[in-house]
């Protein structure tokens, strides 16, 4: 038979041909004998049977992961060890622990070291997990697309991401393989017969090239290609229910349906019917489109009744999403794929024949995987060249192919997937020649943009200081302190670790390797307070936070603070000597901050809410005596 095999070192998948149970042997016996009476002749000797045949197949919860059960039951037991509960078959020790990687990683899980061990205990976003009858990541997204009002289309993408094989697999040969065929054919074939045999070639042609631009109308631009196979699925599915809508009258007709076929009076009559040769026309499953119309129609209901004020409705013409709304749904895969990333596949210059360069050209690395990966060959990103995809599902055939991938900018890990990276070198100084920071993260910014291009330059060109660490800056648009590192690591839920038996901590070579000069990252994250230690990324986030708000980068639109910060400061005290200097004003400023933990704009409101001379005598300070009058006057940067 033929079984789906998970490793769960990887999360790939394969189909593997293994032998059934000697229990479901003797059950198709019985099954025949049900039917009528006879004999059961079997194909295989009783030593194969005796030897090869388990004599039970392993439950599925031995043999697939068992993330949904771990949450579910988190949601119940608490801090509570899983093998206390009295599973009939208990997992693995390794698939539980490979379970709780995964969900930490998801952020529905926190991890806590209690003494030598750490424990894992459900998070709030984990119980609103745990409500909906989806996998862990599938309703990760959803909690991500309600923070963000991307709900409808949340929704239709995790009902197709759900259903297995939305597109009927492309059963034609094209191409070579089609050239090849023909070369191939009979020659005892009559001439009539080489005519059918061409004419119905030419069919199949013909509704292959159909269906091929049919779905390439969804990736027309840009950003929409980047969002790869989820635009394909979303634009597919969106056009059905937009097609349907028009058939039985719910909506007028209209061209942006997506669909050049034209609704006759006949077709009106039977649109179930109608709607099913459209949908095998267009290479799509119709069971599979029925399916996701009902997980679209329970995911809604499930939805308006968990969350309070949501009334989402389903929209059968749901508009095409603007391109701030692709780059959003592409976050939102990230969200949901924090364990599934591939990077592109590093050439070496040198010493590559020919024949294996033109192979790896479109190859990808995995983490944990040894051997190359590519993108399944139907994707529109199958020829493109993206440094960083994300993906659905990794499986294995006659070469690992990922499927449903969507590009993804590497920036946007540490803040979408705070629990997937790790960094060495954090930089929290800055040497007299380093340029602003804004001015390196603009011409960063710049520079990875020409590089997603494809355009080839000198490394030299690209960065000012490729060898430099740049300094924390304070990032409005975050509110918080971002630094950058010498090393960025992508380790996903750190399973590599896992399997090897490493528990000193992350090592080099075990993640994908990330840009680190155009990655900045939260200074007082997970993965810069494993380096530098809780205390010490504190400190130097209070630092740079307070030296933002001497230099008027924190409330820039203020104008009591702008009179003051930068331009009425003491000429010795500048802002930069707070990250370099120990003098007295400096300490007395940063004890304060440092009681109440403040290193964001946010937690500053919170301590002006409290007492609204919070930080006014310190402030003060850096002031001549002749300001002060008026700035006590005006004193926080709050009041209107």
């Amino acid at each position: 038979v033929k079984s789906k095999i998970y490793d769960t070192g990887t999360g790939s998948s394969c189909f593997r041909i293994v032998w059934i149970s000697q229990a479901s042997a003797e059950q198709r016996a019985g099954r025949a004998g049900r039917i009528g009476p006879g004999h059961c002749y079997r194909l295989y000797s009783s030593q194969t049977y005796a030897d090869e045949m388990e004599p039970f197949s392993a439950p599925d919860i031995l043999t697939r992961p068992i993330d949904e059960v771990v949450l579910l039951l988190k949601s119940y037991l608490g801090s509570t060890p899983l093998s206390r509960f009295p599973l009939p078959t208990p997992p693995t020790p390794d698939s539980v622990e490979a379970a709780e990687r995964r969900l930490t990683a998801l952020g529905a899980l926190e991890a806590k070291r209690q003494g030598s061990e750490i424990i894992r205990t459900i998070t709030p976003a984990g119980r609103w997990m745990a409500r909906l009858p989806l996998s862990a990541r599938f309703a990760r997204m959803l909690l991500f697309a309600n923070q963000h009002g991307l709900m409808p289309y949340a929704v239709v993408l995790v009902a197709v991401l759900s259903v297995q094989d939305f597109f009927l697999p492309d059963v034609q040969p094209q191409g070579e393989e089609a050239e090849s065929q023909k070369v191939s054919e009979p020659e005892n074939l009559t001439m009539a017969g080489r005519k059918r045999k061409r004419v119905q070639l030419s069919e199949a042609d013909g509704i292959a090239q159909a269906r091929m631009n049919f779905l390439r109308q969804f990736v027309k631009t840009e950003s929409d290609l980047m969002l790869g196979d989820l635009a394909v699925l979303l634009g597919a599915f969106c056009c059905f229910e937009r097609y349907w809508a028009e058939l039985i009258g719910t909506i007028p007709h209209s061209d942006e349906s997506g669909i050049s076929e034209q609704i006759a009076r006949v077709a009106r009559l039977n649109p179930e019917s109608t709607m099913r040769q459209l949908v095998q026309k267009c290479g799509a499953r119709w069971k599979a489109y029925i399916e996701v119309r009902q997980l679209r129609q329970q995911l809604t209901q499930i939805l308006n009744a968990n969350i309070p004020g949501l009334n989402l409705e389903i929209d059968p013409a749901l508009p095409k999403p603007t391109p701030v709304q692709v780059e959003q749904l592409r976050q939102l895969f990230l969200v949901g794929s924090v364990c599934h990333l591939a990077a592109k596949y590093d050439l070496p210059a040198e010493g590559l024949p020919a024949k294996d360069r033109r192979r790896l050209r479109y190859a990808y690395k995995v983490s944990g995987v040894q051997e190359p990966v590519f993108i399944d060959t139907t994707s529109p990103l199958a020829r493109e060249n993206c440094s960083f995809v994300a993906f659905a599902e990794l499986h294995t055939s006659s070469k690992p192919y990922l499927r449903n991938v969507c590009a993804i900018n590497p920036a946007w890990i540490p803040f979408l997937a705070p629990h997937s990276y790790r960094v060495e070198g954090v930089c929290t100084t800055e040497s007299s020649e380093t340029v602003l920071p804004s001015e390196v993260t603009t011409f960063q910014l710049a520079a990875a943009a020409e590089e997603e291009e494809g355009k080839k330059k000198n490394p030299e060109e690209k960065l000012r200081f490729p060898n430099e660490c740049l300094p924390p800056f304070y990032d409005p648009k975050h509110d918080a302190v971002l630094a950058y590192a010498k090393r960025v690591y992508f380790i996903g839920a750190d399973l590599v670790e896992m399997a090897t038996g490493d528990t000193a901590g992350f090592c080099v070579g075990t993640g994908l390797e990330l840009p680190a000069l155009h990655i900045p990252f939260p200074l007082t994250g997970e993965a810069s307070c494993t380096t530098l230690g809780d205390r010490e990324a504190l400190v130097w986030s209070v630092r740079w936070f307070a030296r933002a708000l001497l230099e008027g980068k924190v409330y820039p639109g203020k104008k009591q603070l702008g009179k003051w910060f930068p331009k009425q400061l003491k000429t010795s005290l500048p802002p930069r000597i707070i990250t370099r200097s120990g003098r007295a004003e400096v300490k007395e400023l940063i004890k304060k901050m440092m009681s109440k933990r403040v290193n964001s704009k946010c937690s500053l409101e919170s301590c002006f809410a409290e007492d609204p001379t919070f930080l006014s005598n310190e402030f003060a300070a850096w002031l001549p005596p002749s300001c002060q009058v008026e700035f006590f006057a005006r004193w926080p940067p709050t009041k209107e």
